[in-house]
């Protein structure tokens, strides 16, 4: 098909479409206008003698209301004119004990309000279609569904509106402003490069390690690493990061990460060191903290061993204060990152072991001998001991 012939078609199509809309509009004028005139003459006065006097503005007995009725016959009243006819057709209303309309009155405006809700059903529909935009977790996963992506890209968009029943993805929360539209086409584009494969172009992968342990780092960097106030980091010879170049059966670029920085850090005593400081280390782009951690009552949260970091768990404390807590926080260990590829999966790998390590008694803490100590001197026979109070025992055998 040409072009032309395209668009006469649709053409064609529209000026049928408007003829026939134009046409059903003509064709239910007419009888909307005879309904208009017989209504004076036939509805209200039966509404006017049997039915006004319960159902008005006031009273609205049953919840229906008459006197807002009229003969255009809304969409948004179909339902109480249907309820209407069926109670006059089968005598239920007026109720028993109050004067009766004649059988013929009733058939009359039965059968008005039959034709009435014929004319209003060939109305043309309202176009009620509503346009919203898709909310960002939708957005997040039609782009996931359609590109198979991993990758989350929405995470710079602006959280949905909570509407007041409580949800996002009302209509009237979901606005579309030209920023926010940039902002969902910016972020579809950067999909399609993304899912857009190209041959020519190899992909990046970093791969680093990082050990720890009691005197892991055989040489250690000599300025003292500083990250934040509040951060405790862990000593340098206990930290060793090694940039790695992995075997792949595909070409790729290795990422490696910067590690010549220059700008202004360190605290000495209370004053700030101010002037620019020029660093050359794997140990400024990669961090071991232990944030969060002081505050132990039996000993360290964690502590550096031969075999790496040993990360202990927190007291509890519910036998001291009758509530369930701990003692301090628990050993909150992280790896900052200062520089990572632009995108793609990252993995993390962790070696990890129970180790033989446990809780520390007091300085000078001694066994009890009185009444709190348990002594069991014959271990040939079977004996039960019973522990009356919560707390730290130590278990000494002979």
């Amino acid at each position: 098909m040409t072009s032309r012939n395209r668009w006469l078609s649709l053409l064609t199509f529209f000026g049928l479409a408007l003829t026939a809309h134009y046409l059903l509009g003509q064709a239910t004028s007419a009888p909307q206008k005879a309904l208009e005139s017989s209504f004076d003459q036939i509805v209200t006065p039966f509404f006017k003698q049997n039915c006004v006097s319960c159902h008005n503005a006031e009273l609205s007995t049953a919840g229906v209301r008459v006197d807002e009725l009229d003969a255009k016959v809304e969409d948004r009243h179909i339902q109480t004119w249907e309820a209407i006819r069926r109670r006059v057709r089968d005598g239920s209303m007026p109720p028993k004990g109050l004067p009766q309309p004649a059988a013929a009155d009733r058939q009359r405006v039965a059968e008005w309000i039959t034709q009435a809700l014929e004319v209003a059903r060939l109305r043309p529909s309202p176009k009620n279609g509503l346009v919203r935009r898709l909310t960002v977790s939708q957005y997040r996963n039609t782009l996931r569904e359609l590109l198979k992506l991993d990758d989350d890209l929405t995470a710079g968009l602006p959280p949905d509106a909570v509407s007041k029943d409580g949800f996002v993805n009302n209509k009237d929360t979901l606005q579309l402003s030209p920023v926010l539209t940039e902002s969902y086409i910016e972020i579809a584009e950067e999909a399609l490069n993304r899912a857009m494969v190209d041959p020519a172009q190899k992909p990046t992968v970093q791969n680093f390690r990082v050990d720890l342990g009691a005197n892991v780092n055989p040489a250690p960097i000599k300025e003292k690493l500083i990250l934040g106030a509040g951060s405790a980091l862990l000593n340098n010879e206990d930290v060793l990061v090694t940039e790695l170049t992995p075997k792949k059966p595909f070409p790729y670029e290795p990422f490696f990460m910067q590690k010549k920085f220059r700008f202004i850090e360190g605290y000495q005593g209370n004053d700030t060191v101010r002037g620019w400081r020029d660093f050359d280390s794997i140990y400024h782009a990669v961090f071991a903290d232990m944030r969060g951690s002081p505050g132990y009552p039996k000993g360290e949260a964690y502590s550096t061993v031969l075999q790496g970091l040993l990360l202990r768990p927190a007291v509890p404390t519910d036998e001291t204060f009758g509530l369930d807590s701990t003692y301090g926080p628990k050993a909150n260990f992280k790896i900052p990152v200062r520089e990572l590829p632009d995108y793609g999966p990252f993995r993390i790998t962790v070696t990890a072991a129970k180790y033989n390590d446990g809780l520390l008694l007091d300085p000078g803490a001694a066994p009890l001998n009185g009444p709190a100590g348990i002594t069991i001197r014959d271990p040939k026979t079977r004996q039960t001991a019973d522990i009356a109070k919560a707390g730290i025992y130590q278990v000494d055998l002979y």
